[in-house]
């Protein structure tokens, strides 16, 4: 019985971890979209990377390869950090790294 209940415990655990990861991942996502709002660009492709944040930096951080259409109607391409910067100290920021530019035509 008391392997039963361990066992239970644990599963519920893991459940609020995952449901947690994707709260977390779904409030960068509409922290990338308001950044994407008042840029004034279009977000056309959205991927989530794979990510370990250096030990300095809040696991709450998400990085999104994303492909963009800016205001001219170029196509650009670029990494998106977003989340808590510094446990809470700050508001939700976004921060892009833009690939050089390239025809994405």
């Amino acid at each position: 019985m008391d392997a039963i209940f361990i066992v239970l415990v644990f599963v519920v655990f893991l459940r609020l971890c995952v449901a947690h990861l994707r709260w977390l991942t779904r409030k960068a996502l509409q922290a990338l979209s308001e950044w994407a709002k008042s840029e004034h660009i279009e977000l056309i492709d959205i991927r989530p990377t794979k990510w370990k944040p250096p030990w300095f930096l809040p696991d709450r951080m998400r990085v999104f390869e994303i492909c963009v259409v800016d205001s001219t109607g170029r196509k650009r391409r670029g990494r998106a950090v977003c989340g808590d910067p510094f446990w809470r100290i700050s508001d939700r920021t976004v921060s892009v790294e833009w690939n050089a530019d390239q025809d994405l035509e």
